[in-house]
């Protein structure tokens, strides 16, 4: 089974400036690229910080990466060239955590418009399957979706609702590049479904992917919750640190 979701390995020198004149790509993740027109750009004269240390030479990105790190690169017919003289070129940061699409404020073109003004690169947004949606069905859709609309890169958590098909899903993930999955312990719905969750878990721990855990207790919560309301603690001013 395929799950029919392409994914592309960036350059591991992908860089942004400090003064935010050019943000280029990610640093060295797995993501769904959104469909852009690809020109060479050189940058030019800027001191280029990696994790080796610092160096003074000018960068050529080709097809979204990092082509050539250099000293007085030839431009391409008809590449830009952009001086970043006095300015810094550094990785671009990744968020790892993000909330995008659906009935929320910010879609994929908003949020990752926004991540790439402040030298974010990369984000990562959750993915829930819809009612009768299963789990590769729901990447397809919201790789789609990432095409269509963003502007950065982006890695996507698929969120666990139902572990049961779970074990049979997770190899055609890995093989698509997806390296992460997310369980709402918090839900009622797991309290439930433990031992198939349980299952999930471990068989995604054998696949070499990276469960998230969201840890909160539903029948703590809830139980608590009523007696707050029922004391009349229900405001957000009883709300303790």
């Amino acid at each position: 089974m395929e799950p029919n979701v392409p994914l592309q390995r960036s350059c591991p020198l992908a860089l942004v400036l400090v003064a935010l004149v050019l943000v280029v790509t990610l640093l060295g993740a797995t993501t769904i690229r959104p469909a852009q027109p690809s020109a060479e750009i050189v940058i030019r004269n800027g001191v280029i910080v990696t994790v080796e240390g610092q160096l003074a030479a000018d960068v050529r990105i080709r097809d979204h990466e990092i082509a050539e790190i250099g000293g007085n690169l030839t431009a391409a017919a008809g590449a830009r060239e952009i001086d970043a003289s006095g300015m810094l070129v550094l990785p671009g940061g990744v968020d790892p955590h993000v909330h995008l699409g659906g009935s929320r404020a910010d879609d994929y073109t908003s949020g990752s418009a926004a991540a790439l003004a402040g030298g974010i690169t990369t984000i990562s947004n959750f993915v829930s399957p819809r009612e009768g949606e299963g789990l590769l069905d729901a990447l397809r859709r919201a790789a789609e979706e990432i095409r269509a609309q963003a502007i950065a890169d982006v890695i996507l958590h698929p969120i666990i609702g139902d572990p049961g098909p779970i074990p049979d899903a997770l190899e055609a993930m890995t093989e698509a590049g997806h390296t992460s999955l997310k369980v709402f312990l918090v839900r009622p719905t797991f309290d439930h479904t433990v031992p198939g969750f349980m299952t999930a878990l471990r068989a995604a721990g054998a696949t070499g992917l990276l469960m998230m855990m969201h840890c909160e207790d539903a029948a703590i919560i809830s139980t608590t919750g009523e007696r707050l309301m029922a004391e009349g603690r229900g405001s957000l001013r009883h709300l303790k640190r």
